[in-house]
């Protein structure tokens, strides 16, 4: 398997929520997802 730049590959992607192969391991595929800031504010789980 060839070394990548996750940052670089997650923002190549088109569009948030988007991803792509980079490879596979055994039966599984390994892919990098490309996410944008959300709209919302974030949960907080008090104690």
């Amino acid at each position: 398997m060839s070394l990548y730049n996750l940052h670089t590959e997650a923002y190549a992607l088109p569009e948030a929520c988007r991803s792509r192969i980079l490879g596979s391991i055994g039966g599984v595929n390994l892919k990098v997802l490309r996410m944008d800031e959300p709209s919302v504010i974030g949960e907080v789980h008090e104690i």
